[in-house]
């Protein structure tokens, strides 16, 4: 699941952040199991955008 969000500030550019959720349900609750930033390049994987962002391994 992608969830995105923007911030409009009067006098400051317009920024839109995008996070990458992987959900887990535990006894009817769901929970973040991952969170992970969705960079610009993820959008265009050639898979869906999400799982890039959930895959990528950060060094």
């Amino acid at each position: 699941m992608i969830v995105s969000y923007t911030v409009a500030w009067p006098g400051k550019r317009t920024l839109t952040e995008r996070i990458a959720l992987r959900m887990t349900d535990a006894a009817g609750e769901w929970w973040v199991d991952q969170r992970e930033d969705v960079a610009d390049s993820d959008l265009t994987a050639p898979e869906h955008p999400a799982l890039s962002a959930l895959s990528r391994v950060v060094r």
